[in-house]
């Protein structure tokens, strides 16, 4: 008969005689990018002991400050018959009640592969220090460089945000022109009627792989196939991302 121990950072965890802990050992989501492949517990619960309301910190009392952060996994090992099977995390999933006490602590175990999303937190783009290195200023200098110049990590597509309150929509009409409307066929009469579109409507872009290294940078412990994220696979390494900072822009070009 297998005899399991649990340890939370070195803490050895009371458990239940008749509690049944299963293993799935797949994945836990294909569809959901922010899971990778991963091995589990199914939840199951261990009781609300001396020993183990120390080790969780008396969770269930929410005036105590400073207690257990369920947010966060914490370390965790677990052992048959003492000896070592599984290294992971645990994560505190509730606290359930009986006659208005703590009666047991509801627990999943995961493995040493965890989400993405428990590596990358909240963080956003800003946070990846190595893309500094792109860092441009947004005036009508630079995005006619960018507009002109698509080789290199940063390139101003032709997609008009409608930031200016102007133009939402550019054409080609070689035969009507002279009206600033969006006709991006050039012509020579200047003033108030030249064509084109206004600088302010367009927003720098930024290559997807720059993103990419800069997040293994940041992230040493996620790493990228390098047979997709390359700079040998062109339909990959010409996408880019286009920046703006409103959400749910509509965009057209």
């Amino acid at each position: 008969m297998q005899k399991l121990q649990l340890y939370i950072s070195d803490e050895r965890i009371d458990l239940f005689k008749d509690e049944q802990v299963s293993f799935n050992q797949s994945i836990q989501n294909i569809k959901d990018p922010a899971k990778i492949f991963t091995e589990f517990t199914q939840t199951f619960t261990v009781p609300a002991s001396k020993t183990n309301n120390k080790i969780f910190k008396h969770y269930y009392n929410f005036n105590i400050t400073g207690g257990f952060d369920a947010r966060n996994k914490v370390d965790a090992k677990i052992e048959l018959n003492n000896v070592a099977f599984k290294q992971g995390y645990i994560r505190l999933d509730g606290v359930d009640l009986k006659l208005n006490k703590a009666y047991a602590y509801r627990i999943t175990f995961f493995g040493e592969t965890v989400n993405i999303k428990d590596i990358l937190g909240d963080d956003k783009l800003g946070a990846l220090s190595d893309l500094d290195q792109y860092n441009l200023n947004y005036d009508a200098t630079n995005v006619k460089a960018k507009l002109q110049n698509t080789s290199n990590a940063i390139l101003c597509p032709l997609i008009t945000s409608g930031a200016s309150g102007t133009i939402s929509r550019l054409y080609y009409d070689s035969q009507t022109h002279g009206t600033d409307n969006g006709n991006l066929f050039w012509h020579t009469g200047g003033g108030t009627n030249a064509n084109g579109v206004y600088w302010k409507d367009l927003k720098y872009a930024i290559r997807l792989y720059e993103i990419i290294e800069a997040i293994t940078v940041n992230y040493p412990s996620l790493v990228f196939t390098d047979d997709f994220f390359s700079t040998s696979n062109a339909e990959f390494y010409n996408l880019h991302m286009w920046l703006h900072r409103k959400k749910r822009v509509s965009a057209t070009c």
